[in-house]
C-alpha cells in the first residue's frame, strides 16, 4: 500500500511539472582547472552561472605532513579558446589552520562575463602578479 502511494505521488509530480532542458548558460559553463603546489591542493572546485558572470567556489587544503604558513590569495584567470588570459581576479583565502584537523579553507569569487567567450577558468595561488603556472 505504501509503495502504491509513493508511486502515485511521484507520478503526480512528474505529470504536473514538465522537465525543461537546461538553458544555454547552464550548459556553456567554462571548464575549471586548478594548479596545485608542493604544499597545497585545491579541492571541490566548481563553477556556476550567476547574474552577469560566474561564481567560482573551492577549498584550499594543506597537504598532509606540511607545516608551511597559509597562503593569502587565490588567483583566478579567465582563459580564451586559444589559452590567452582574458582577465585575472584575486580572492582572499581565509587562514588555513596549522592544526591537523583543520587543513582546509573555503573561498568564493565572482568573474564578470567579457566580450570574448570564456572557455576555461584557471585557479592557483597568487604569485605576485605572475600568471598561473601549469601543474608540474
Amino acid at each position: 500500500m505504501q509503495a502504491q502511494i509513493i508511486s502515485l505521488f511521484l507520478s503526480a509530480i512528474v505529470i504536473g511539472s514538465p522537465i525543461e532542458p537546461p538553458t544555454a548558460i547552464e550548459t556553456d559553463l567554462p571548464q575549471i582547472q586548478t594548479v596545485d603546489t608542493t604544499n597545497f591542493v585545491f579541492r571541490a572546485s566548481h563553477i556556476r552561472a550567476k547574474g552577469d558572470g560566474f561564481r567560482i567556489e573551492s577549498s584550499l587544503c594543506r597537504k598532509p605532513n606540511r607545516s608551511v604558513m597559509s597562503a593569502s590569495r587565490a588567483q583566478i584567470e579567465q582563459l580564451s579558446a586559444n589559452g590567452d588570459v582574458i582577465s585575472t581576479i584575486y580572492a582572499y583565502l581565509p587562514r588555513v589552520s596549522q592544526r591537523e584537523d583543520q587543513r582546509c579553507s573555503s573561498f568564493a569569487a565572482m568573474l564578470k562575463r567579457n566580450d570574448q567567450p570564456t572557455v576555461q577558468v584557471r585557479v592557483c595561488l597568487a604569485q605576485r602578479g605572475k600568471p598561473c603556472r601549469m601543474s608540474r
